[in-house]
């Protein structure tokens, strides 16, 4: 900065116009009161003390800043500077004007947690759940790069289960679950959090670290059955008891079992999952029999799915359609009777036939090449 006075005196030939300058008072003092400087002949102004800090504050007792203890911080963001200039070189007559000088702000203070330690409660499985907010105070400019801070998670997290955000009003740190947390597994996890600035620091700082411990809460979980749905193959006609297989879910908690059996053909034990036969199973069930899969719902607080693949057994004989014709004996016609059985190869064709009661005597009856 540099500040102008005119003198209308001759200042070439005589000193009644050569003006000097010099600064006459500076507000505030602190942190002295020789902070800057004016040359005599241009007016330029110049910081000649260390120490210019928008954030000082006088030594005393009380409040903690740059690892000293002081009764309380002066923030200085500016300094009034009275400029005298003086005619026939500092020896006439003297007018005076102001200077305002501004202190820009620079990232000379880290922000620091306020308290150091935290403890939070999360229930078990909650995702983006927020655990906890932390709180940082920072000496530089409010709303500024060098006031703005960034978290991250530097220990504790080694399942990857948390994340942390900056508030960007109140510049707190928000810790939420990134993924739900198992009590069963886990009932504590410790934290670890640094905090710095959006811009790098002016000078070397220490960075701050809290610690965050956060104690998970048990949930009542619903049982889970492994697999969530399974097949396997079973006989059809199998006896009443006949154990068909084990359909069990794995529960925390205990929870007990039913089974939603919709023929009545199952029968499940509520403590072990051991499933048996009730009643006839039967393939050829249109009711309750799609595609060969008679499909149970089995219950506890989740559900679990088990598809039973019924094998085919011949338990069903061949049937002749039409079951009644009429034929004329004076001029017999052949006649074509389809044979269908409801199960399958090879229970099904090639099948045979031939004529009962006697009635070979007058007829004959054979099957075709498809044997149907």
């Amino acid at each position: 900065m540099q500040v102008t006075a005119t003198d209308e005196d001759d200042a070439i030939n005589t000193y009644n116009g050569v003006v000097a300058y010099s600064i006459y008072s500076q507000e505030p003092k602190d942190p002295h009161d020789l902070m800057f400087t004016v040359h005599r002949s241009t007016g330029t102004i110049s910081v000649i003390s260390s120490g210019l800090d928008r954030e000082w504050a006088s030594k005393g007792s009380g409040e903690h800043w740059k690892g000293e203890t002081f009764p309380s911080l002066h923030r200085v963001p500016e300094y009034t500077l009275t400029i005298q200039a003086t005619d026939m070189d500092g020896d006439g007559s003297s007018t005076t004007a102001m200077a305002i000088v501004e202190i820009l702000d620079a990232n000379d203070n880290a922000p620091v947690f306020d308290p150091q330690k935290y403890e939070a409660r999360v229930p078990e499985n909650a995702v983006s759940h927020e655990v906890q907010r932390l709180t940082v105070t920072d000496l530089d400019a409010p709303n500024s790069p060098a006031w703005h801070a960034t978290y991250r998670i530097v220990g504790g997290d080694n399942g990857d289960h948390f994340t942390i955000t900056t508030d960007p009003e109140s510049n707190q740190g928000i810790l939420t679950t990134k993924k739900g947390l198992d009590f069963e597994a886990k009932t504590q996890h410790t934290l670890y959090v640094e905090v710095i600035n959006e811009v790098p620091f002016v000078v070397k700082l220490p960075t701050s670290t809290a610690t965050v411990v956060v104690h998970v809460e048990d949930v009542n979980e619903p049982p889970v059955f492994v697999p969530p749905s399974k097949v396997i193959e079973v006989q059809e006609g199998i006896s009443n008891g006949e154990p068909v297989c084990a359909y069990t879910a794995r529960d925390p908690d205990k929870g007990s079992q039913k089974i939603r059996d919709p023929a009545g053909w199952l029968a499940m034990d509520p403590d072990s999952g051991q499933v048996t036969a009730a009643g006839v199973l039967d393939r050829e069930d249109e009711q309750f029999v799609r595609n060969n899969i008679y499909e149970v719902m089995v219950l506890a607080t989740d559900d679990g799915t088990l598809l039973l693949t019924l094998m085919d057994i011949n338990d069903h004989g061949p049937v002749p359609e039409p079951r009644q014709i009429t034929i004329c004996n004076q001029s017999p016609v052949p006649q074509v009777l389809n044979i269908t059985d409801k199960d399958l190869s090879p229970h099904t064709a090639p099948f045979q036939a031939q004529l009962a009661h006697d009635s070979d005597v007058y007829w004959t009856a054979e099957v075709n090449e498809k044997g149907n």
